[in-house]
């Protein structure tokens, strides 16, 4: 299975081929760990080198990531629409993300 058919087997109570991973949060000493063995800077540039099943994406610091190998498509008005087919807009006098 690749990434999205695992989590959607899981969203959809269906058995996959294991348990979909996605981070919750590191604790400050373990993610230093990990930037340093994995030679990242960013926070995404490390969930890309864990090739983890699903991202939590923060609302809140208007970050939206995709999987790896993903290229988001960009529409006329600036929004993207990612790999589920989710239009994302971010308004120009906005700091967040609205998802149509």
């Amino acid at each position: 299975m690749n990434h999205k058919e695992r989590v959607l087997a899981a969203i959809n109570l269906e058995e996959s081929d294991r348990i979909p991973i996605s981070p919750s949060g590191f604790h400050k000493i373990f993610l230093e760990k990990l930037f340093k063995h994995f030679n990242v800077n960013e926070l995404i540039e490390l969930y890309k080198k864990l090739d983890l099943d699903a991202i939590i994406v923060s609302i809140a610091d208007g970050m939206i990531t995709y999987p790896k190998n993903f290229i988001p498509k960009r529409l006329p008005d600036r929004s993207l629409i990612n790999e589920w087919n989710i239009r994302y807009i971010v308004p120009p006098d906005r700091d967040h993300i609205f998802i149509k």
